[in-house]
């Protein structure tokens, strides 16, 4: 087997790979639709790099976990703009 051969070997894997997990990231996201999510998987497996970096980057903000601030900073006083009432 050519070094070639290798190389595009090696690159169709890396973009299955990369595919598959975006894939992945958008099945598993609440945030779209089956519609919606349909049209990306087409995306992603019509266009393989640039389908799936665009797609990923839109789902990227949906999978991490929303913070509430209230809940998950604690406030100190005298920190912050609370220092500043007078």
């Amino acid at each position: 087997m050519s070094s070639f051969e290798t190389l595009v070997i090696y690159f169709l894997s890396t973009m299955c790979a990369i595919n598959i997990y975006v894939s992945y990231c958008i099945l598993s996201s609440d945030y779209y639709g089956p519609a919606q999510k349909a049209f990306q998987f087409f995306l992603i497996w019509l266009l393989p790099l640039l389908g799936s970096l665009f797609c990923y980057s839109l789902a990227k903000p949906s999978l991490g976990r929303k913070i509430n601030v209230s809940e998950d900073i604690p406030e100190y006083p005298g920190v912050g703009l609370q220092g500043l009432d007078h």
